[in-house]
């Protein structure tokens, strides 16, 4: 499963390093040390996939849309 953002790559090349022995939890920036460590639990398989996508043409992160449905946005009301 290719990564989704150039954000997404780099954190899972964390997790995949940190699980392959590459790197250590105190090599991590503290911010993200919780959130390498848990995806660091995923199958090897799956964070190599995540890893080794390209960053060409990924955006830098991606943005959710907001999907709260307020009166000026459903159908055009409001």
């Amino acid at each position: 499963m290719p990564s989704l953002s150039k954000a997404q790559q780099r954190l899972m090349g964390q997790a995949y390093a940190l699980k392959k022995g590459y790197i250590e939890l105190a090599d991590i920036k503290e911010p993200y040390r919780d959130s390498v460590k848990d995806l660091s639990k995923m199958k090897t398989k799956s964070l190599e996939s995540f890893a080794k996508t390209k960053h060409e043409g990924l955006p830098d992160k991606v943005i959710k849309e907001d999907s709260t449905a307020t009166v000026s946005n459903v159908n055009g009301m409001g």
